[in-house]
């Protein structure tokens, strides 16, 4: 179902009992969010449990930063209490801080928040809101305002076109890795100027030099098992079940290899790399270092095919010396796995 299609039929079906036929849409967001996003992110709904909620929602995660509304920072849809209205935001968990230190406490501090990385994204948001109304003066509901770093309030009866929602959520994914920047920056430059901690952005470095082949192996392991993203691993999930789902034979169990894939009687070793922040540059370099240095520790005697999968397209010069060094690729480019011409045959079709 499209973007378009989704919030209206929510709007118009959504009722305050659990069993209603609006819960049940909202419960296939991922399928209509999913083909907009990069790799890798979660898509989440809600709307109510024990009770109906007023304000029904559906929301994109990123799994490093959270794995729930509750807590941390999130791209939302969230529907006025009258459904006439449902606003796009870039927001902030309330629950969790709320049952730890109270209400009043919990909104000073996500007011304070917003207003700071409001001011750090600068003249990006300048046409965007810095306030909403829901229509609803429950503390759930007043926890979303408060937590609103910025927002963009549609009418669901004059809703723009598909094209338009899906350019502004585009736009609100990318302020969304922009938001999380600055705040890791003004937690670390200018402490005390954002109250609630930030999640790191990368994994941390480790200590790695292994003495020989076997050395490596045991080392590896444990390395790569710390150093491995939320959501990398959400990445390497959702492409082995594309591959099996084409009747591929796709494992995870070969470490530190993400995915081995036996398609048409060739294997594929899959390295997974999430491109943060757009650099593809860096992407693109980890991926090249570490499918040969795979090959070379623990298939060198074996005939395989070395791919690299991207959350996102690295543009065609990186693809290009991809191919020139053997290696193939493919990325998620909305709505679809996309690859290079030996990728896309064996891999996806």
């Amino acid at each position: 179902m499209a973007l378009y299609d989704f919030i209206t039929a929510v709007a118009a079906t959504y009722e305050r009992r659990l069993d209603s036929d609006g819960h049940r849409i909202l419960a296939t967001a991922p399928d209509t969010l999913d083909p907009l996003l990069p790799a890798g992110y979660i898509v989440r709904s809600g709307g109510g449990k024990g009770r109906a909620t007023l304000t029904p929602w559906f929301a994109v995660l990123d799994p490093d930063e959270t794995s729930t509304p509750q807590d941390g920072m999130y791209v939302v849809y969230i529907f006025s209490a009258d459904l006439r209205q449902v606003t796009l935001l870039l927001g902030q968990g309330a629950t969790r801080l709320s049952d730890d230190r109270g209400w009043s406490v919990a909104r000073e501090r996500l007011l304070s928040d917003a207003s700071t990385l409001r001011g750090a994204l600068g003249s990006a948001v300048d046409d965007l809101q810095d306030s909403f109304e829901l229509g609803d003066r429950g503390k759930r509901a007043l926890s979303y305002m408060a937590g609103g770093i910025v927002s963009k309030t549609y009418e669901v009866g004059a809703l723009p076109d598909d094209s338009v929602l899906e350019r502004d959520l585009a736009r609100f994914m990318s302020l969304y890795v922009r938001a999380r920047i600055e705040r890791s920056n003004h937690a670390q430059l200018d402490p005390g100027s954002i109250v609630l901690p930030a999640r790191p952005l990368v994994p941390s470095e480790l200590a790695f030099a292994p003495k020989s082949d076997e050395d490596y192996l045991v080392s590896i392991r444990g390395v790569e098992a710390v150093a491995r993203s939320r959501r990398h691993e959400t990445i390497v999930r959702e492409l082995g079940e594309i591959l099996e789902a084409r009747g591929h034979e796709a494992g995870t169990n070969v470490h530190p290899i993400d995915l081995e894939v036996l398609a048409l009687e060739r294997r594929w070793m899959i390295e997974v790399k999430v491109v943060r922040n757009g650099d593809a540059r860096a992407a693109v370099r980890e991926a090249i270092g570490q499918l040969f240095e795979y090959r070379y520790f623990l298939r060198r005697d074996q005939p395989v095919t070395l791919t690299a999968a991207f959350s996102e397209p690295v543009g065609d010069a990186y693809v290009q010396l991809l191919q020139e060094l053997g290696i193939e690729a493919i990325w998620k480019s909305r709505p679809r796995w996309e690859g290079t011409p030996d990728a896309r045959f064996n891999l996806l079709a």
